[in-house]
């Protein structure tokens, strides 16, 4: 891609057709290249070496409310761990997919099913002397998430830091996307991310963390919702810089054992489940669309 701003004068605009031109037949092209004021910019990325802080509990404090979107997801249930095993902290976590009712806990932790593997990481941030709530709220429905945090508030008080780890995968020619397909991916991260800062507008929280990726500027083939709605993480972060809030975009490489790469997001599904429904489509160059379920 070739990012450019249009010049102001007609000779400029001719300089700049030219360039375009002399980018579109050279041998050699870089993934990014921007235009600005007569010069040529490459992007590039060079490691930096990141030191550890001297206090490395630094932004957590004891008996801090901290509210975890996604919370119940892979990413969401690890960043929840890692703040119980440094402080006793007082965590809400968020996610659309509801746990059984907290009585039910001490019976349901020993199953071998995915919801019983939750239960057992909670009970565990609760041996640590945290106090853990779940919600089933939708991040995106600003009703739901208003009821949702005034409930945190009422039994643990104002909330003190937020983590926004909520998002599905995406995938898909672009062209061929439902509305409906592309809500999905978009609204958790973006209409989620406005609607967090609307609930907490004028509030000095210690953090406001939102897990982007690093697709959202690498970019990979057939996620082009995927990395659109990262990408807007970025820049609502950058945009926001100097808010009480001060969000910070953390874009998240492939995690190992967790997160949408371990859960098989972008992976061909597999299963009887996964069967294709071939949708005829009226549109001038594809035929048909090809849906499958990724339900989990």
């Amino acid at each position: 891609p070739v990012d450019i701003s249009l010049p102001a004068s007609g000779a400029q605009m001719t300089a700049l057709a030219d360039q375009l031109l002399a980018e579109v037949f050279a041998e050699t092209t870089q993934d990014v290249i921007a235009y600005r004021g007569g010069y040529r910019w490459l992007q590039t990325f060079e490691p930096i070496q990141v030191d550890t802080p001297a206090q490395p509990g630094f932004g957590l404090r004891d008996n801090g409310v901290y509210l975890v979107t996604g919370g119940l997801g892979g990413i969401g249930l690890v960043v929840a761990e890692a703040i119980a095993s440094k402080v006793k902290a007082k965590l809400a976590l968020f996610s659309r997919s509801p746990v059984p009712p907290r009585q039910e806990w001490e019976q349901l932790q020993h199953g071998t099913s995915l919801t019983s593997e939750k239960i057992r990481r909670l009970l565990r941030m609760e041996a640590l002397g945290s106090e853990v709530m779940t919600f089933s709220a939708d991040v995106s429905n600003l009703d739901q998430m208003r009821l949702a945090v005034a409930s945190v508030e009422e039994k643990f008080g104002p909330v003190t830091g937020v983590v926004h780890s909520a998002g599905v995968g995406g995938g898909g020619v672009m062209l061929l996307k439902s509305q409906e397909a592309l809500d999905n991916v978009m609204l958790p991260k973006i209409r989620g991310t406005l609607i967090l800062e609307d609930l907490f507008r004028g509030r000095e929280l210690d953090f406001f963390a939102l897990c982007s990726s690093l697709n959202a500027f690498l970019g990979e083939g057939g996620i082009s919702d995927y990395i659109g709605a990262n990408a807007f993480l970025d820049a609502f972060a950058h945009s926001r810089a100097g808010s009480a809030l001060h969000p910070i975009s953390i874009q998240w490489d492939s995690w190992q054992d967790v997160g949408m790469v371990a859960e098989g997001w972008f992976d061909a599904p597999k299963g009887p489940e996964a069967q294709p429904v071939v949708e005829p489509l009226d549109h001038p160059v594809f035929e048909s669309r090809i849906t499958v379920n990724r339900s989990q």
